[in-house]
């Protein structure tokens, strides 16, 4: 049963096509806690957690390679000191002398997808998630993310370390 709002000051009438705020999708939400229960990562969760605990080890060995090249710095540099604070699914890192567009190109054309922003920013001439963490022009210019899947091996990313050096080594 859909309510609607009889009062257009009651805050939010025009949300949710109509449908006045604070309704909650109780199915959804019961739906969401099933899959959370299935697939979260957590200890209970043996397989998950054990597939995140090895993502961990080989993003943060990735992250620790990524920073030794020359001209590299990873974003923001506080992941180095604190790699458990951050997701090991993406790696953001900027290449002196490199735009993020053409570190780009030449991981494409050696078979690696990569981009220079998020999804969500894919339309946008800047980098909002960049500038919201500070990040200065010429560094976000050079950036570029890193995005890694549950069947993202271990021997791919190593290959994806290689052919990053590559590149950067060209440049710097």
């Amino acid at each position: 049963m859909q309510i609607k709002a009889l009062n257009p000051f009651c805050g939010g009438a025009g949300q949710e096509k109509g449908i006045r705020s604070g309704t909650e999708n109780v199915f959804g939400a019961l739906a969401f806690a099933k899959c959370l229960t299935k697939y979260f990562i957590s200890e209970e969760n043996e397989k998950a957690f054990a597939l995140y605990q090895a993502q961990k080890k080989i993003t943060e060995d990735f992250v620790k390679r990524l920073s030794e090249l020359a001209g590299a710095t990873i974003i923001p540099p506080s992941r180095l000191q604190k790699p458990e604070l951050f997701s090991p699914y993406v790696v953001q890192a900027a290449f002196k002398n490199i735009p993020g567009n053409v570190m780009l190109r030449a991981l494409d054309s050696k078979g690696y997808y990569i981009s220079t922003g998020s999804a969500c920013s894919s339309r946008k001439n800047n980098r909002p998630v960049l500038e919201a963490m500070h990040v200065d022009g010429p560094l976000r210019e050079t950036a570029v993310r890193f995005s890694f899947g549950p069947l993202t091996s271990p021997s791919a990313i190593e290959d994806l370390f290689k052919a990053v050096s590559e590149v950067n080594g060209t440049f710097n």
